[in-house]
């Protein structure tokens, strides 16, 4: 195939169901191509037949076809030793199947342990705990004097916007389909540039109410400009 330059597409799980508890499934379906990129191209096998072959659907796109990742109900973060011990305490290898009903039981509860097994490698404080502690320790970290730094660069500030966004999709465990707008939105907590904006109208605030006048000239607009730098003054 290498010499002739072909190539094969499959979905990279068993086709063939043996019956024979001998027997272990194995992978006979798949496609062999020339002159076909793998990008234009996307392999998906079909349940619908009871048959013990999986058929197997080749799309050819003349665009790239984008394919979503699986996702998973574990990461490098999964407890193994806790997750072990949870499936290992719920499943019972005594029940007998005997019909159909009792198939589909047995299989709902199998998959009810992986989730719960699951959901338990995760921290067991409580999502309100989780974003008191992000409140009071992690955001007065990079708020401080952020009247000053926030007139810095979008790139800086994005910094520290991808930061707030990891760190809220592992307080609630995120999946990777959830956007940062829904996240930030369901947790009732601001966007960076948000904080930014209400921070420095606070600041001048302060400074006009402030007895001190040596303070007011930081409210003035500053006319002398170079290389378009931002000033306090350009955030409100």
């Amino acid at each position: 195939m290498q010499e002739e330059n072909y190539y094969y597409m499959s979905t990279g799980t068993p086709t063939y169901w043996p019956t024979d508890p001998q027997k272990t499934p194995d992978l006979l379906d798949f496609f062999v191509t020339k002159g076909l990129s793998s990008t234009y191209a996307d392999v998906t096998p079909s349940f619908e037949l009871s048959s013990d072959h999986t058929p197997v659907i080749a799309t050819i796109s003349s665009s790239v076809i984008h394919t979503q990742p699986t996702p998973k109900l574990h990461n490098n973060k999964t407890n193994w030793d806790t997750y072990r011990e949870i499936i290992d305490n719920n499943i019972n290898l005594s029940i007998k199947i005997k019909t159909p009903e009792d198939l589909n039981t047995t299989l709902q509860t199998l998959i009810d342990t992986l989730q719960k097994a699951a959901r338990r490698r995760r921290s067991r404080l409580s999502l309100e705990n989780k974003i008191i502690i992000y409140k009071t320790v992690i955001i007065p970290i990079w708020t401080y004097g952020i009247e000053l730094w926030g007139c810095a660069s979008k790139s800086n500030t994005n910094i520290i916007q991808r930061s707030q966004s990891k760190i809220l999709r592992m307080l609630v465990d995120a999946p990777w389909y959830v956007s940062n707008e829904t996240l930030h939105q369901d947790l009732k907590l601001k966007f960076v540039k948000e904080i930014i904006l209400d921070r420095s109208r606070q600041y001048m605030s302060k400074i006009e109410a402030h007895e001190n006048e040596l303070l007011q000239p930081l409210r003035k607009l500053i006319n002398n400009r170079r290389l378009k730098r931002k000033w306090p003054n350009d955030l409100i």
